[in-house]
């Protein structure tokens, strides 16, 4: 589970509210909006139990030498367990 900056903004504003007017039903204020907004990261998070990252190039590099590398992320498609791999769709900029 990854939460996003929500959550740390919440906190931190929080934290600053708490300091700042001393009231102790400020502090259940504040917590029941870090509950919301941690909920909100989960429900609102996309699925990466289907993303995979493949890595390909060099294995093995010594110090001051060069490698190449390629890291690939993907989507096993099809039902869990399945080995079929779905390219991501790309987004416009990207390279």
């Amino acid at each position: 589970m990854a939460l996003t900056g929500r959550a740390a903004l919440a906190a931190a504003a929080g934290a600053l509210l708490i300091l700042a007017f001393r009231n102790p039903a400020l502090i259940v204020l504040v917590n029941l909006v870090l509950v919301a907004a941690i909920a909100a990261d989960v429900a609102l998070a996309a699925p990466v139990r289907r993303v995979r990252l493949t890595r390909s190039g060099d294995t093995r590099v010594l110090l001051g030498e060069r490698a190449s590398v390629a890291v690939r992320c993907g989507r096993w498609s099809g039902m869990p367990g399945s080995r079929a791999r779905a390219p991501l769709p790309r987004t416009p900029g990207s390279p």
